[in-house]
């Protein structure tokens, strides 16, 4: 070992050993645990020392020319200037190396059934538990989607380019909602993960990335159908009721009440007043318990002439003993085709089955029902939410505006009665 005031010459030409390696520490003012290292290769790598206690702690700051001498020193001074403090920067490294290493071995696939199984016991931020809904699409998202493409990589190394990939394959097998969905779901997961320190912070890499156009439920012209239309499926729908009365009379439920498919094909018998004419849907996405909505006379009329089947809870049952109806999306296809919809008018061949939630609220506000009665028949918690789902035309507001100027208030009747008026 040597001791010298390290220079750019001695690192770039340095006197090589023929054997072993020379050390070289420099005897520049505070820097007395900065050195270099020359090995009989003439490879020259940056040192540090220092001492913790009673140990001597030694460190390789890096090599030439990828590291230089003035980053190498200013690398050293940061370092002994911690160590003089009490530090152990070299125990340090170790522990977040270590760290890094038990972090890799935790893949998205572990972390992601450890969050999935317990994300049922999880609340909202306003406190309610998380949907059996909202768990099942996160499973589906997963599964389908998010661990084919990085379900084997540790956590720590996701990257942006991967997240892309995953929307664009996403994307191609499932459209460009689902795309945006899987990335929103990765996004979520990575939130938790923040919280619990399995990444660090701010490393979402599926925080804000690129998304699809995406035309939003509700945003297209056929969201709302004409009286003939509605006639047109209404038809259709009690023809279907000769080969799947259940299917068919879950449907005509679904179109008079407004309501999300869930909360109609979850019906359970004890729940039903059909004298009143009312139906308790328990607990929905709106309400913990309680959530009652009305159900018109030819609902109440369809749901009479249903089977009820001894030990099964449900209305609307399916083909599991005890179970419910699970989906009514073949028979809407197979109803809304029949009925030609597309025929009156084109634009209707993406009329969703949801889409006749926003055409109930549309009719029912056109109507003249007051919003809170509206928002109470369809489950939602706020008026706010009605936006979304209503759209009214200007010859709504004419329709509701003629019905009041034909009502005389009772004040000028009086007045043109006085003056011998037609009252």
């Amino acid at each position: 070992m040597a001791v010298a005031k390290v220079t750019k010459a001695m690192v770039e030409r340095p006197k090589v050993p023929e054997q072993g390696h020379l050390v070289t520490w420099d005897s520049s003012p505070g820097m007395g645990g900065f050195g270099i290292r020359v090995a009989a290769s003439g490879r020259v790598s940056y040192l540090v020392r220092y001492w913790n206690g009673h140990r001597e702690r030694w460190q390789t700051l890096g090599a030439f020319p990828r590291l230089n001498l003035t980053a190498a020193r200013k690398q050293a001074a940061a370092i002994l200037k911690a160590a003089a403090g009490g530090a152990d920067p070299v125990e340090e490294k170790r522990a977040a190396e270590a760290g890094r290493r038990a972090a890799d071995a935790q893949t998205v696939e572990v972390l992601a059934g450890e969050w999935l199984a317990a994300l049922p016991q999880k609340t909202t931020r306003r406190g309610r538990r998380i949907s059996p809904r909202t768990v099942e699409q996160y499973e589906s998202c997963m599964r389908l989607y998010i661990l084919p493409a990085v379900g084997k990589r540790p956590v720590s190394q996701v990257t942006r380019r991967d997240v892309a990939a995953l929307l664009a394959t996403a994307t191609k097998q499932g459209g460009n909602y689902m795309g945006n969905r899987a990335v929103s779901v990765l996004s979520i997961f990575y939130s938790h993960l923040e919280s619990i320190e399995a990444v660090p912070a701010a490393f979402n890499p599926a925080r804000r990335p690129p998304r699809n156009p995406e035309q939003r439920r509700g945003e297209h012209a056929s969201v709302r159908l004409s009286h003939e239309q509605e006639g047109r499926l209404v038809r259709e729908v009690y023809a279907a009721m000769e080969s799947d009365r259940i299917g068919a009379t879950a449907l005509l439920t679904l179109l008079d009440t407004g309501r999300r498919l869930r909360e109609v094909l979850g019906l359970e018998w004890r729940r039903l007043d059909l004298d009143a004419g009312t139906a308790d849907l328990g607990r929905t996405k709106g309400r913990d318990a309680g959530d009652v909505c009305y159900l018109t006379p030819r609902v109440r009329d369809a749901i009479r002439h249903l089977p009820r089947i001894v030990g099964n809870l449900y209305v609307f049952t399916g083909n599991a003993p005890g179970g419910r109806r699970m989906g009514l999306q073949s028979l809407w296809e197979r109803v809304k085709k029949t009925a030609g919809l597309e025929e009156l008018s084109p634009e209707l061949e993406g009329f969703h089955l949801h889409d006749l939630r926003h055409h109930r609220i549309s009719e029912l506000l056109a109507a003249g029902v007051a919003p809170q009665l509206v928002a109470r028949q369809v489950g939602h918690t706020s008026l706010e939410q009605l936006r979304t789902y209503s759209h009214l035309e200007v010859a709504d507001v004419a329709a509701v505006l003629s019905r009041l100027a034909q009502v005389a208030p009772a004040a000028a009747v009086a007045d043109v009665a006085a003056i011998g008026g037609p009252a």
